[in-house]
């Protein structure tokens, strides 16, 4: 998935390389899942991002973390979602993971998501209602996919706190 923002309304499928893309009131979105070696290095190519970026978008299971390449600040936060678990009496079943990695820079948002988990279509719908806020740029999608995330978080353990009481009767 690629969008192009421009003063906070979505524009029609951007040129990354096209240098207005870089532009202070600019900014590309994309979104990849489970990209392969070869994807990343061509995402990685148009934005120069660091190598250790790439390898740190393809391959997963490191810690939330929170780091700088160069101009790029990474976020790296684990997903929960709640499973579908018609049948389980195992509670340790109920929830699945996953890893979403947000990248920004100049004029880019780039996520990277892995396992199993609810995606960001709601956030990306929730950022098309709020131009003021896609408005503030790249970081402003950084901090709505964390708070998704959290959310995810605590709708997960209230559903396991009500499935929890349910198993125990």
């Amino acid at each position: 998935m690629v969008a192009g923002y421009q003063a906070g309304i979505r524009m029609p499928p951007p040129t990354p390389r096209y240098p207005s893309w870089r532009a202070r009131t600019a900014f590309v979105w994309i979104g990849l899942h489970e990209p392969d070696e070869h994807q990343m290095r061509s995402v990685a190519d148009v934005f120069g991002l660091h190598p250790l970026l790439v390898r740190g978008a393809i391959q997963t299971h490191y810690p939330p973390r929170l780091e700088r390449y160069d101009d790029t600040l990474v976020l790296v936060l684990k997903t929960v979602d709640y499973a579908d678990h018609d049948g389980l009496r195992d509670v340790r079943h109920f929830v699945k993971a996953g890893e979403v990695m947000i990248a920004v820079g100049p004029g880019f948002v780039i996520t990277v998501r892995h396992g199993k988990h609810r995606g960001l279509a709601e956030v990306r719908e929730q950022m098309h209602q709020s131009p003021t806020i896609l408005k503030l740029g790249p970081y402003a999608v950084m901090y709505a996919i964390a708070g998704h995330v959290v959310d995810g978080y605590q709708r997960v353990s209230g559903l396991l706190k009500t499935d929890t009481r349910l198993l125990a009767h």
